[in-house]
């Protein structure tokens, strides 16, 4: 990651209410809107808005709305967005995080992610895109796609994947799954007939 977090948003520059240093910022008990640093980032028992970091950001017993940084690592506490190369989350929940690696555990639960591999542990996510391989032990998962997948003693409703691996339950029988399959390919029919027409005209 560059280094334009700590260049541009200096102590200087910063406006009210933003905490900006060029090296570790570390917080305990306070809030502030934005956070700029080069290097690493703690959020203890506060609220903050965004978080950028060229380090690793940590938030615990707090909350953000987007945190960007190398690693990312949130213990009981939430944040809305997520950006990291390893993002982690315990205790707590996210709604969109994008990561090349992933682990949720402890009960954590995530809206979308899209990763390059995940771990989920005692958790849930509504929707896990991966590129890479996804571990799943005592979690579930509503639509879950990617090209390797082990489950053990977990549940994934909608599961595309090339190799799946530990026990497979699937949650509709044959006719269910068929009657989806037919109802979801008239509604992308009758979807592209509209926008084709609209196109026509």
């Amino acid at each position: 990651m560059s280094e334009i977090y700590a260049s541009i948003h200096t102590l200087a520059q910063a406006q009210e209410g933003d905490v900006a240093a060029k090296d570790d910022i570390h917080m305990n008990g306070e809030g502030a809107r934005d956070v700029f640093a080069g290097g690493d980032v703690t959020v203890q028992r506060g609220g903050v808005r965004d978080v950028k970091t060229n380090g690793a950001a940590t938030i615990r017993l707090g909350g953000a709305r987007s945190v960007e940084a190398a690693e990312v690592t949130v213990r009981q506490g939430g944040v809305f967005q997520i950006k990291a190369g390893q993002a982690r989350v315990s205790q707590g929940a996210v709604a969109v995080v994008q990561s090349d690696e992933l682990t949720l555990d402890a009960g954590t639960r995530a809206g979308l992610a899209i990763t390059g591999s995940a771990r989920l542990e005692q958790s849930s996510a509504s929707t896990l895109i991966a590129r890479g391989d996804v571990d799943m032990e005592q979690s579930g998962a509503v639509a879950l796609v990617a090209p390797r997948v082990t489950l053990r003693n977990s549940g994934v409703v909608f599961l595309i994947a090339r190799d799946v691996e530990g026990d497979v339950r699937p949650v509709f029988g044959p006719s269910a799954a068929a009657a989806f399959g037919a109802a979801f390919g008239a509604a992308a029919a009758l979807i592209w007939a509209l926008t084709r027409g609209r196109r026509k005209k």
